[in-house]
């Protein structure tokens, strides 16, 4: 799938996978702009909405060779059908794909880098979220030591 392209995603495909009222409060998300940053890696598309909480919503869009293949959002909606924020997002890619920005899967970037490049991104990761910190410590001690 390459830039511009949405295999089977219509606006009616959209609304088959919402409820009307997530539809119709979706495209007034859209219209009214809330969504921003969405970047495009490989077949995932991942996108910040505005909505009624002071942090944007992450809204994560994962495609497939027929269309959409999954969705997540922050938000807590659980009524049946994608929210509202997944909605916008939808209708952005395929109404304003010209905002939509084309990057590299992080797997493409990951393998062509260097060794001591990656050393010194996890450290500097590590050093900025101590949740990163704790999260690399378990997995490369308790690869590093197998219990016996």
């Amino acid at each position: 799938m390459s830039g511009g392209e949405w295999p089977t995603l219509t606006e009616a495909t959209i609304r088959e996978l919402s409820r009307s009222k997530s539809y119709e409060r979706g495209q007034s998300y859209y219209e009214r702009g809330a969504v921003s940053d969405v970047i495009r890696r490989g077949e995932t598309v991942r996108a910040d909405v505005n909505g009624s909480q002071y942090q944007p919503y992450t809204v994560t869009i994962e495609f497939d060779d027929v269309g959409v293949a999954g969705t997540d959002c922050s938000c807590p909606y659980d009524h049946g059908g994608i929210c509202k924020h997944r909605v916008a997002v939808l209708l952005t890619c395929i109404r304003d794909s010209e905002s939509v920005r084309d990057r590299p899967p992080i797997s493409e970037l990951v393998a062509n880098a260097d060794r001591e490049t990656l050393q010194d991104l996890l450290i500097e990761l590590a050093n900025n979220r101590p949740e990163v910190t704790d999260w690399l410590e378990t997995r490369l001690t308790s690869t590093a030591w197998p219990s016996l």
